[in-house]
């Protein structure tokens, strides 16, 4: 079984009971595949693993914006898959540019991390964000998801990738707004 493969069914079995996280891990890889065909090994385990701490912790605020949270999130996840990657006898090289790459999944700041941060955002848009709007039972449900919504749309690094997420985005402003 390859690494893919290996990081795949781990990821799965790690979100077991938790649909909508085991089906964003995999819509940040197809979209990484998607963007640059041609990613490597590391770039495509990072896409997978990104958020990996959820599944062993979470206990941290799903989704929060603040920094303090953001930081914490990269920084688990980064050492979970670490973890894991170490389990399957991964390559150092390998690890090391996992972990790199999802300690700024958040924000960017490469050509690589920011294909990263893109696919998590456009995984968010595609699979969660109307979802959490139609969830929405309090104002303060709106007020907060419209809030995650911003912050990960304006994580969005190019226009032309914000206009793909633009449908899923405004459906699930839309939404938001008949909940007020």
């Amino acid at each position: 079984m390859s690494i893919i493969e290996q990081t795949r069914k781990f990821v799965k079995e790690s979100f077991k009971g938790h649909p909508l996280d085991q089906e964003h891990a995999e819509l940040t890889f197809a979209w990484i595949k998607k963007m640059k065909p041609n990613a490597g090994e590391a770039l495509k385990l990072a896409g997978l693993l990104h958020d990996i701490e959820r599944a062993i912790y979470g206990d941290w605020k799903k989704g929060s914006t603040s920094k303090q949270a953001v930081i914490k999130h990269q920084s688990l996840s980064a050492k979970e898959a670490e973890k894991f990657l170490r389990t399957i006898s991964a390559k150092d090289t390998i690890v090391s540019k996992v972990r790199r790459l999802i300690k700024t999944h958040e924000q960017g700041g490469s050509d690589e991390a920011d294909t990263l941060c893109n696919a998590d955002c456009l995984a968010l848009m595609e699979g969660k964000a109307t979802k959490w709007a139609e969830k929405c039972e309090t104002a303060e449900d709106v007020i907060e998801t419209r809030k995650k919504l911003i912050y990960i749309y304006n994580r969005i690094t190019t226009n032309e990738l914000k206009e793909v997420a633009d449908k899923w985005y405004k459906e699930a402003l839309a939404i938001l707004k008949q909940n007020k």
